[in-house]
């Protein structure tokens, strides 16, 4: 009886590595004189007195990829025998996976690992690929072909944004930044009893993308008798954080 997994309600995670923390060095604005469509309008040394402020902005877009990690093992007497079964069985997910649509680049090692076991009685071994699926409708699917194809495990779903729709939400998020650093510098200014005047500066100070991620559970259910694999994906989260100085009078 094959072990089948399915995926659970997704929830929201944090930012990881798989799913690229956008930096400023990475992505987006270098100027520091223009960010989100405000532009420096104050020469710095004519800026008699400013207000330096910070707005914290944030966005949702539907994930538009998926990454899974599938998994098969081995074990046996010998290693070389292990190595083999691996290869064996690593070539026939991979084909199964093709097969279904998957792009053949977006099939990766996450790791590969063969060593003695414990009770030194043999040896074990895995083989783990990071699968990205262009097609979030598509990842229950997916995550069938891997397991009628012999995967061990399934796990670690996770669902994110391609460069083009990251690259729109950010845009977003910098916008709603600035629109807080202008609320509260003017109620700064408002406070003290002054008036904004212009922009002296305005950059951004990080940009964050925060994945959704999918718990794997499993059941011993046979394969042939378990329903498709259902996936609740739910937006991601961008954020973005600029500072603005403002010139006062």
């Amino acid at each position: 009886m094959r072990r089948r997994t399915f995926l659970t309600a997704a929830a929201a995670g944090t930012a990881l590595t798989l799913a690229g923390c956008l930096s400023e060095d990475e992505e987006g604005e270098r100027d520091p004189l223009t960010v989100a469509g405000i532009e420096a309008d104050v020469d710095e040394s004519e800026a008699t007195a400013t207000i330096q402020v910070a707005g914290t902005g944030t966005a949702e877009a539907e994930p538009d990829v998926a990454v899974l990690s599938v998994t098969v093992e081995e074990s046996g007497s010998e290693a070389e025998s292990v190595r083999a079964g691996l290869a064996e069985r690593a070539d026939d997910l991979q084909d199964s996976l093709v097969g279904a649509g998957v792009d053949e680049e977006g099939i990766t090692t996450a790791r590969y690992d063969i060593r003695e076991q414990r009770q030194g009685t043999g040896y074990e071994g895995i083989h783990a690929y990071e699968v990205e699926v262009e097609d979030v409708e598509r990842v229950g699917e997916v995550i069938d072909t891997a397991v009628d194809a012999g995967a061990d495990s399934v796990g670690r779903v996770t669902f994110t944004l391609s460069d083009e729709r990251r690259e729109t939400a950010r845009e977003a998020a910098l916008e709603d930044a600035v629109d807080a650093a202008r609320s509260e510098a003017e109620v700064i200014a408002s406070a003290k009893g002054v008036e904004l005047v212009g922009v002296v500066t305005v950059s951004t100070t990080g940009t964050d993308v925060r994945p959704r991620q999918g718990a794997v559970a499993e059941t011993d259910d046979a394969a042939d008798e378990a329903p498709p694999t259902e996936i609740e994906e739910g937006p991601v989260s961008v954020s973005a954080r600029v500072e603005v100085v403002y010139a006062i009078e």
